[in-house]
Formats: structure tokens, C-alpha cells, sequence
């Protein structure tokens, strides 16, 4: 890759941003060629009005991470969201299995989920919701479930769109009360912007 490659990608994902005129779209659609032979996706942060492109990095098993230019991970175990790095407040792990037997269909009525955080002082909390999931109907050819959740303090909603085979195609999934929601899809060329890390 060309230096002004790294620097056209660099400057979609560094914090000042580069404003998406629709000269940089096209610079950057020029200098992303390289990176299409690989799968890529979108992430949007709302809470902190950002979104970002993240590649494959890696795969263990069924959990697959995907990282940002500037090293911010999600992993996924099929399409299920178990961790981040690189934000601040992450989720540090969850447990995905209850989430993928309650989209094929094989549970019923309200099943726990399992979500890890890191304390103030470095020491892990789990936070135990308790879920149900609920079948929305078919949208675009992909099928729509809702998966409701309460756990302490706190309530949220994920959102899956599933592909004929059973695949997550697009997500909307929580991370942590600090960050809310991420939104997971396909990528489309020339809608980046950062996804901010940890400050300071």
C-alpha cells in the first residue's frame, strides 16, 4: 500500500476527521481498494455519534475479532457481540450460547445472559440479565428478532437481522452502560468516521 494509501485510510479513522466531502469519499474509495478482497463491516457508536470500519483480525473457534485502523477490537461469536478493546468502559466478555439458542429457536421463555465489566480498581463484575427473545417477522429478506433484556439497573434491547442461513447479516447490540448501543452491517464505502477510543 502507498504511503497516501495509509494516510487517506489514517484520516478516516483519527479523531479530528476528515468532513466526508465527497472528494475525500472518492480518495478514500481509491485508497480502501486493497482492503475489498478482505470481508469488511460498519460499526456505529450512537453515544458517542461515531462509526468506524473494522477488518478481521482474528478467529478462535466460533468467535471472530474484527479490529479499527486504530486498533479498536469487537469479537463476535456468531455474530453475537462478546467483547471490545480499545473504548473505554469495554465489555470484557458474555456468554453467547443462550442469545444463539434463542435465535434457533431451541429456547423458550426467559433464559440469563452473562456480561463482564472491569471496576474502577481492575476487578471484574459480572452483570446476569435475564432475556427473552422475540420473533419480529421477515424485513428485506433477513429475519428480524428482538432479544429483551433487564440486569440490575439497567434494561436493553438487542436487535438481529438473520440471512437465509440463519447468519447475523446486521445487529443492533449493547456494550455497556457507559457506551449503549453498537450498530453492526455491512460496510459501505465512503461513510467512515472515527469511532473514538479511550480519552487521555
Amino acid at each position: 500500500m502507498t504511503g497516501k494509501a495509509l494516510v487517506l485510510l489514517a484520516c478516516a479513522a483519527a479523531l479530528a476527521g476528515c468532513g466526508p466531502s465527497p472528494r475525500h469519499q472518492a480518495e478514500l474509495a481509491a485508497a480502501a481498494q486493497p482492503f475489498l478482497t478482505a470481508p469488511l463491516i460498519r460499526a456505529d457508536l450512537p453515544a458517542r455519534k461515531a462509526r468506524a470500519v473494522l477488518r478481521p483480525v482474528g478467529q478462535n473457534g466460533t468467535v471472530s475479532t474484527w479490529q479499527t485502523l486504530d486498533r479498536i477490537t469487537l469479537s463476535f461469536d456468531d455474530g453475537i457481540l462478546v467483547a471490545s478493546r480499545g473504548l473505554g468502559d469495554d465489555l470484557m466478555g458474555a456468554d453467547a450460547a443462550p442469545t444463539r439458542a434463542a435465535l434457533a429457536g431451541q429456547a423458550e421463555g426467559v433464559y440469563r445472559r452473562k456480561l463482564r465489566y472491569l471496576t474502577g480498581d481492575n476487578h471484574s463484575t459480572w452483570l446476569t440479565a435475564g432475556c427473552v427473545m422475540r420473533a419480529l417477522g421477515v424485513e428485506n429478506g433477513l429475519r428480524r428478532f428482538e432479544e429483551s433484556c433487564r440486569a440490575r439497573d439497567h434494561a436493553f434491547t438487542n436487535v438481529f437481522e438473520l440471512d437465509s442461513a440463519g447468519r447475523v447479516a446486521k445487529s443492533r447490540q449493547w456494550l455497556s452502560p457507559a457506551l449503549g448501543y453498537v450498530d453492526i452491517g455491512p460496510f459501505n464505502l465512503g461513510e467512515t468516521e472515527a469511532m473514538p477510543g479511550r480519552s487521555g
